[in-house]
C-alpha cells in the first residue's frame, strides 16, 4: 500500500492511502485532495498508479511541483520522496506504512479552516446547457456566475479525461466537453508531427451534426499561426479584426468568431485545439479563451501521459522479451548501464557453451512438422531454464543448437565451473525428457555439448535499428567446434576450461585433434557422464 502524508507547518500531518488509480490534487473542491492554499492551482498535480509505479505529474501549474527540492514535470515516486506543491504544500510519499486510514474520503487542507476538517461540501456539477449559451450571447449572465461555471468546467475536463489513455477516445471526449462548456458551432483537434512538417486534423465536431464529416473545412491560417508561433488566438469578429479581415478563406467559410490554442507542454508541441462560431460576431470572450487554454493544457498533458505510458508499456514489453534470454540479475545490470542501447563491445573473460541435437535431420524428416516443433519447444524451454538457473546468459537458438555463455555482461570468476554445471544438468534433463517422450510415444533424441573458456568481445552487435547483445571471437568458435565434435551424450571442453574447473568435474584428457577453422591442434578433454542420473523433474517455463 502507498500513502501520501500532507505536512502542515504546525506539525499536523494528514495521511492519505492512495487507493485510487488517479489522485488529483488542487484547490478545486472536487479533487481527491483539496488543498486551499494561495500558490496551488485548481488542478495542480496528479499521482497516477500504473499497476507497478506511482507517477507524479504537474499540470503546468504556475508555481510548480517539486520532489526533494527539484522542480519536476513528472517523476516516478520513491519511498521517502518529499513533494512540494507551489510554495505552501508539503507531502511525504511512503510505501508499506500504516498511518490512520481515511477510507478513500476526500481530504481538505485549508489555510483558514480547522486542520482536522475532512472536506464535505463538494460542489455539485453545474451543467452548461443551450439556455446558458443564449444568455451568454445576450450578455445577461453575471460575470461571477460565468467564472464559477468556467472553474467547474475546468475541473470537469480534468476529471473526465484524466484516465483516458487511448488518444482517439481522448480527442472525441474533449470535443464533446468543449461543446458542453463553450458556445461553439464547430471544434477540431489538430496534430502536427515533429518539426511541423505535417499538420492534420484528428477529430472534428459540428453542433447539431452526428459523426465526423468526410472533409473538414477550418481556417488553415489560424491553425498555422497558433502552431507556428505557439500562441493562443482569439478573434471576436474576424470581419473587423485586422489580422484576418482580408483573409478570403475565412470569409468564404463564414467564420465570424474563432479561438485556437496550442496543445503544448513544457517539453512537447502536439498541435492545436480550434473552435469557431459561424455568422455570430462576439461569440467568444477573453474568459472563454482562458477556459480553452486550460482545456488545451489538460488535453496536452493527457496526450503526453498517454504517450509516456505507451512508452513505459513498450519498455516493459522489451524487458519481458529480454528476460526470456537473460536472468533477471543480468537484465537489471544492462538497464543500469548508460550505454546499454549503443552498438559496441568490450573484451571479457567468458565460458561459452554449445548444445546440439544429434540426428536431428532424420528425426525431422520422419515426423509431421507440428510434432517436431512441439518437441523442440519443450526441449528448448527445459534447457533455457537450466541456463537461467545457473545465472547464465542465453545467447541464441541456431536451428537445433543452443548457445549460452557465462561471465558477460556480469563478470564472474567461476564462469567455467558454471558452464560445466549447466552442461551436466543439461545431460540429466535430456535423460528425463527422453523418458517422458517414450512414455507418450513421442520421438526422442540425444545431444552433444562443447565448452570453451577465454577472451571474447561482449556487447551490442548489429545496426542502430536492430541490435543484439552477444559474444563473438575465437573462444565462441572453439566452443562451437567442440560441440560439433561431441557425440551423443558427451561433453567436451578446451584446455583452459579443464585448467580452471575440469578436475572438479572429473574430466579427463581425450585426444589432441585438428578442429575445423582452428589453425593449431587442440587438446580435448571430456567429462565423464556415465554416473549422471536423469533429472526427476525437468524445468519448465518460468
Amino acid at each position: 500500500m502507498a500513502f501520501l502524508t500532507i505536512l502542515k507547518p504546525s506539525g499536523f500531518a494528514v495521511p492519505i492511502e492512495l487507493k485510487q488509480k488517479i489522485i488529483s490534487i488542487g484547490t478545486a473542491t472536487e479533487n481527491s485532495v483539496h488543498i486551499d492554499l494561495p500558490t496551488i492551482a485548481p488542478v495542480h498535480a496528479s499521482i497516477i498508479f500504473d499497476g507497478n509505479n506511482y507517477l507524479l505529474i504537474d499540470h503546468s501549474s504556475e508555481y510548480g511541483t517539486f520532489v526533494d527540492g527539484l522542480q519536476v514535470d513528472r517523476k516516478f515516486l520513491q519511498p521517502g520522496n518529499v513533494i512540494k506543491l507551489g510554495q505552501d504544500a508539503k507531502m511525504l510519499f511512503s510505501l508499506h506504512s500504516e498511518p490512520n486510514e481515511l477510507n478513500g474520503r476526500q481530504v481538505m487542507i485549508s489555510s483558514e479552516r480547522d486542520e482536522n476538517h475532512i472536506g464535505e461540501d463538494i460542489q455539485k456539477t453545474i451543467s452548461l446547457d443551450e439556455s446558458y449559451f443564449r444568455e451568454r450571447r445576450s450578455g445577461t449572465v453575471p460575470q461571477a456566475e460565468q467564472q464559477k461555471k468556467h472553474l467547474t468546467a475546468i475541473y470537469q475536463v480534468h476529471q473526465s479525461i484524466m484516465e483516458i489513455l487511448d488518444v482517439d477516445e481522448l480527442t472525441r471526449k474533449v470535443l464533446d466537453l468543449v461543446f458542453e462548456i463553450l458556445p461553439a458551432d464547430r471544434a477540431a483537434i489538430i496534430f502536427c508531427d515533429e518539426g511541423l512538417a505535417s499538420v492534420y486534423p484528428v477529430a472534428f465536431k459540428e453542433r447539431g451534426q452526428s459523426g465526423e464529416p468526410a472533409s473538414v473545412s477550418i481556417s488553415q491560417t489560424i491553425i498555422n499561426r497558433t502552431i507556428g508561433q505557439t500562441t493562443a488566438v482569439l478573434a471576436k469578429d474576424t470581419y473587423v479584426d485586422s489580422r484576418f479581415r482580408d483573409v478570403t478563406s475565412i470569409k468564404r467559410k463564414r467564420i465570424r468568431s474563432v479561438m485556437c490554442v496550442p496543445l503544448n507542454t513544457k517539453n512537447n508541441l502536439f498541435g492545436a485545439l480550434y473552435v469557431d462560431a459561424l455568422n455570430v460576431p462576439g461569440g467568444f470572450s477573453e474568459e472563454d479563451l482562458r477556459l480553452l487554454i486550460a482545456v488545451g493544457g489538460a488535453l496536452a498533458n493527457s496526450i503526453e501521459n498517454s504517450r509516456l505510458i505507451a512508452r513505459i508499456k513498450e519498455e516493459q514489453r522489451k524487458l519481458t522479451t529480454l528476460e526470456r534470454y537473460l536472468p533477471s540479475l543480468v537484465v537489471d545490470h544492462l538497464f543500469r548501464q548508460q550505454d546499454s542501447d549503443r552498438l559496441g563491445g568490450k573484451y571479457a573473460s567468458v565460458a561459452v557453451l554449445f548444445a546440439d541435437i544429434r540426428g536431428f535431420t532424420p528425426f525431422a524428416e520422419q515426423f509431421p512438422p507440428a510434432d517436431v516443433v512441439a518437441i523442440l519447444n519443450e526441449y528448448f524451454t527445459a534447457m533455457s531454464e537450466v541456463v537461467f538457473e545457473f545465472k547464465g546468459t542465453l545467447g541464441e537458438y541456431i536451428g537445433d543448437e543452443i548457445m549460452a555463455y557465462f561471465g558477460a555482461p556480469i563478470e564472474c570468476e567461476d564462469h567455467a565451473a558454471q558452464a560445466i554445471a549447466v552442461a551436466q544438468e543439461m545431460m540429466k534433463t535430456i535423460g528425463s525428457l527422453k523418458e517422458i517422450w517414450k512414455r507418450r510415444g513421442s520421438p526422442t533424441f540425444d545431444i552433444g555439448i562443447g565448452i570453451a573458456t577465454g577472451a571474447a568481445v561482449a556487447g551490442n552487435i548489429g545496426s542502430p535499428k536492430q541490435m543484439k547483445y552477444t559474444v563473438i571471437g575465437s573462444t565462441v568458435n572453439l566452443a562451437s567446434r567442440l560441440c560439433a565434435r561431441a557425440e551423443s551424450g558427451r561433453i567436451l571442453m578446451c584446455p583452459e576450461t579443464y585448467r580452471i574447473a575440469g578436475k572438479l568435474a572429473r574430466a579427463h584428457f581425450l585426444e589432441e585433434t585438428k578442429l575445423k577453422g582452428i589453425s593449431k591442434p587442440v587438446q580435448v578433454y571430456e567429462i565423464d557422464c556415465r554416473n549422471l542420473k536423469p533429472a526427476s523433474d525437468p524445468p519448465g517455463p518460468r
